[in-house]
């Protein structure tokens, strides 16, 4: 694995796990309002990516069914397995080094590739200098964690990147380790 220079994310990861239109639509929904009750002033407004920031800037998420359903996807129907999973991805309309984004993949019922949820923090701004912090990292760490039920998660950083499998008994400590040499050296 190697680490991207330009960003900065946690992913969570597992495997098989099919699951129908509806079903991915409801769980990303879930989860997107978690993290908005969680910390508004970084995970309340998302924007559907777009060619440029003007354009982006004009497309805001609403927090509907409807909504992110067709940012899945518009034409299939809510009862459907996906032929190969359900993507979407959200950005929150700042420029580089402040982007912040959030993807997931989900509904993947092959072993070809994983579901998967990521969010990208930014390099700099005020929810960088938030998420600077480890407990504030080991908190989105560990709300991923217990939301998503997966098997691996993914620490990229702009030096290196680290995968974990879950299995292994991960505490409060260990993880805050981990962000520490990870984020932080």
């Amino acid at each position: 694995m190697q680490a991207n220079p330009d960003k900065i994310y946690i992913e969570v990861s597992w495997e098989y796990r099919p699951q129908t239109l509806r079903q991915c639509t409801e769980s990303f929904l879930t989860f997107l309002q978690k993290l908005a009750a969680y910390q508004p002033d970084f995970f309340s407004t998302w924007y559907e990516e777009k060619e440029t920031i003007e354009e982006t800037r004009q497309n805001p998420i609403q927090f509907t069914y409807a909504w992110v359903k067709n940012t899945f996807s518009p034409t299939d129907k809510e009862d459907e397995l996906p032929v190969f999973n359900y993507f979407t991805r959200y950005t929150n309309g700042q420029k580089f080094p402040e982007t912040m984004m959030i993807e997931a993949s989900l509904g993947v019922g092959m072993d070809i590739a994983p579901n998967s949820c990521m969010i990208e923090l930014p390099r700099k701004g005020p929810s960088y200098d938030f998420y600077k912090k480890p407990s504030h990292l080991l908190t989105l760490m560990k709300m991923m964690i217990a939301y998503w039920d997966p098997r691996y998660i993914e620490i990229y950083n702009y030096k290196q990147a680290m995968e974990l499998p879950l299995e292994l008994p991960l505490s409060d400590k260990k993880l805050l380790q981990i962000i520490e040499q990870s984020f932080y050296t």
